[in-house]
């Protein structure tokens, strides 16, 4: 006869390899975030990289005094450029240290609607090459995205900048959007261009790229705001819908099985 104890024996270790199970596929889903994974130090950083020109940019342990009005975003860990002297080397990359309106200088004073303090801002190149912030898909799977990007170069009480980028999105070399951002549109962090894309396939090594370029006409790069989270899904790792509801359905009938052997009348032979 099938005990009490064996069923109570059967359902505790059906619970446990469907929470282990669930734990392991859970465990290979992983999330990404340009800000929170920013490195001050190391480029390229884990999956992320900033690329001008063909080759990583270089840190720059502190730009040059010159009363730029982007050097109070700078914080002890430095910024990726060419060079350290913000009036002349594009492209910069920042994680900004301070809230806009704490950055000022001889150009102005920035707004919160350029940035907040942890912010990525990137200045695109004068030269008219793009910059590339990439993302590398560590190995075959899925990912699901948002990046944000919008104007940050206001200023108030001093020069008046108008500008554009023409800023671009792709995936394995495919451009899933492109858009002007500039002081006409997609002006401040609070009206960004966004591009959301779920459940996209990707191999290992392929690449996430957002792509920052100054527009066509205009003699200097300009500086946008970039945001760039989502989540990776390597292969084999967290089941779609259907294969949960499939499971439980097995894990159901494996308990319903066993009570009814378990009320099951034997008779002596």
């Amino acid at each position: 006869m099938f005990s009490q104890s064996n069923l109570v024996r059967g359902r505790v270790v059906a619970l446990g390899l469907f929470i282990a199970f669930a734990g392991d596929v859970s465990a290979q889903a992983s999330t990404f975030d340009l800000s929170a994974d920013f490195s001050y130090t190391s480029n390229p950083n884990g999956a992320w990289s900033f690329v001008y020109a063909g080759s990583p940019l270089s840190n720059v342990g502190a730009p040059l005094s010159n009363g730029n009005s982007g050097i109070p975003t700078i914080g002890s860990g430095g910024y990726y450029s060419s060079g350290n002297n913000l009036d002349q080397n594009t492209p910069d990359v920042i994680k900004s240290v301070v809230d806009g309106p704490s950055a000022s200088g001889a150009q102005g004073t920035y707004t919160l609607g350029d940035f907040k303090k942890g912010d990525v801002i990137v200045h695109s190149p004068s030269d008219g090459l793009p910059v590339e912030i990439i993302w590398t898909a560590p190995s075959n799977g899925t990912i699901s995205f948002t990046t944000d990007l919008w104007y940050a170069h206001t200023l108030t009480g001093g020069l008046v900048i108008q500008r554009t980028n023409v800023d671009s999105v792709s995936l394995g070399g495919t451009v899933l959007g492109s858009a002007d951002v500039g002081y006409l549109s997609n002006t401040d962090r609070s009206s960004p261009w966004t591009v959301t894309k779920n459940s996209l396939s990707v191999t290992a090594g392929e690449q996430l790229i957002v792509s920052l370029q100054k527009a066509p006409g205009e003699n200097y790069g300009t500086l946008n705001g970039v945001a760039i989270s989502g989540t990776f899904n390597a292969a084999g790792g967290v089941p779609e819908t259907s294969t949960w509801a499939m499971m439980l359905m097995g894990f159901a009938g494996a308990g319903l099985a066993a009570y009814r052997r378990n009320k099951t009348v034997r008779f002596p032979a």
